[in-house]
């Protein structure tokens, strides 16, 4: 899901993705952003969301990436938001990552180097 908001600050709109690349948006005031998140908490209950457990997350583990999605925001910062398979736990996560205008450029650069081959 992506968020925006419209230049004059009243409007919100939030653009749904499919897994098939479908999207749609909504347009909604301020006003109806919180009236749809409480009628929401009212069909799902509270507490429904799990946090991750810290230690599924271990530097140096493999981890299966199931969608991604970058958000440009207007100064240069990167919303990277990435779609991940916690197999141990058996359910894909969200996991938002900001990044710098300077940490785009490197990752640009990581990215854009020839991939080094294992012998």
């Amino acid at each position: 899901m992506e968020i925006g908001t419209e230049e004059d600050g009243q409007r919100v709109t939030l653009t749904f993705r499919a897994d098939t690349g479908e999207s749609r948006a909504v347009s909604l005031t301020r006003a109806q952003v919180q009236s749809s998140v409480a009628r929401l908490m009212q069909e799902i209950g509270g507490g429904q969301v799990v946090p991750i457990d810290r230690g599924s997350l271990q530097i140096g583990a493999t981890y299966s990436l199931q969608s991604y999605h970058v958000q440009r925001n207007t100064d240069g910062r990167r919303l990277l938001t990435l779609a991940v398979d916690l197999l141990d736990q058996g359910r894909v996560v969200t996991i938002p990552i900001e990044l710098s205008p300077v940490e785009v450029e490197q990752l640009i650069k990581m990215l854009g180097s020839p991939l080094v081959q294992d012998n």
